[in-house]
């Protein structure tokens, strides 16, 4: 079982939970509808479903956008008009589901969704999803944010974004790339990763005159965070650098320099990436036992000495000493009392007094 974690710390104003009510807690299902209540009326269609519900959490609120995603079984997440008028809440969703299709009813419209497909709503409408099993990543964002940037806010709700086009691929790369990167926020980042959210979502949905401005600048963003994902993915190959990038992406060398020029061009990315991926090899128990030349040879370093420096440098310590730390983190850890189910399902609402 995972416990509930939070912030904000002073390094990261991003308020974050991460949690999983296992079957078997007492009140886990209680303890979901009043996660989800500001937004949905969460329902089980089987009064069996009860008793084996499970579920896990994943929330970041970033002040004006909130991001979240759930894994659950079967269930009806309804906003009526009582939950509507109940909650006060005005803001656009987006939303994806990760590993299966649903329905959604908009208003006596029947919508038939696919996994990667983006949908579009808005929550001062009602709707009602049915899914044979929860499995969303969604973003909400202030409505204030989203108006000026959309040609007409009219026709969002409901508004279905077939995967498999560049810019609804890119919206869920973006939504996923907004999960793993969020603990490391700034305010700033934060207030950034927002406004390019808006401009997103405007530029898949219909962009105003000022949503085609401010869409341009927050896809040129986007692309870049594409390429970075790709360097990560691809940090240990010795082949990686600016002509692989430039055939995969089908851009120019000069293009490709000028758009990774924020985060310190090309060679800088690459070697951030395959600094990061040593670094979570260092502190992976399952490698604890390999050389440290070794991992640094697995994440495309070639000299031992560079690598040091590099990483000391980067972390502020050596990659000998964060694995000791990590280490002794993880055995000050095994020695805490470990956490309940009724203790994580009160984590749950705790961290929703705190919003």
């Amino acid at each position: 079982m995972t416990a509930a974690h939070y912030l904000p710390t002073d390094g990261a104003p991003v308020l974050r939970l991460r949690s999983t009510i296992p079957r078997g807690a007492r009140d886990a299902y209680e303890a979901m509808r009043c996660v989800a209540a500001p937004v949905v009326r969460w329902e089980l269609p089987e009064p069996g479903d009860h008793a084996d519900f499970s579920a896990r959490i994943e929330a970041d609120h970033f002040g004006a956008m909130y991001l979240s995603g759930a894994v659950a079984p079967r269930s009806a997440l309804l906003r009526p008009r009582e939950v509507i008028a109940a909650s006060g809440l005005d803001d656009i969703m987006t939303m994806v589901y990760l590993h299966n299709d649903y329905t959604c009813d908009v208003e006596g419209r029947l919508l038939a969704i696919r996994q990667g497909d983006v949908l579009v709503l808005d929550l001062t409408r009602p709707f009602a999803i049915r899914a044979p099993a929860i499995s969303n990543l969604s973003l909400t964002i202030r409505r204030d944010l989203v108006l000026p940037l959309v040609e007409r806010i009219e026709i969002l709700h409901g508004l279905v974004l077939r995967r498999g086009t560049g810019m609804v691929d890119l919206l869920s790369s973006h939504l996923l790339a907004l999960r793993s990167e969020a603990p490391a926020m700034g305010r700033a980042e934060a207030e950034a990763a927002t406004t390019a959210s808006a401009a997103l979502v405007a530029a898949v949905a219909g962009p105003s005159p000022d949503g085609r401005v401010a869409a341009r600048a927050a896809l040129r963003a986007g692309r870049r965070r594409l390429i970075q994902a790709a360097i990560e993915q691809d940090a240990a190959d010795p082949r990686l650098g600016p002509d692989s990038l430039g055939r995969r992406f089908g851009i120019s060398r000069a293009s490709l320099y000028r758009l990774l020029e924020p985060v310190g061009g090309v060679a800088a990315a690459i070697t951030q990436a395959r600094l990061a991926r040593a670094r979570a090899l260092l502190q992976d128990p399952g490698h604890d036992a390999r050389l440290v030349r070794d991992i640094a040879r697995d994440c495309g370093f070639v000299n031992d000495s560079a690598f040091s420096r590099l990483f000391k440098a980067t972390y502020g310590m050596g990659p000998r000493d964060l694995r000791r730390l990590a280490a002794q983190t993880r055995a000050r850890a095994d020695g805490d009392s470990p956490a309940t189910p009724e203790t994580d399902v009160r984590k749950v609402k705790e961290w929703l007094l705190n919003l």
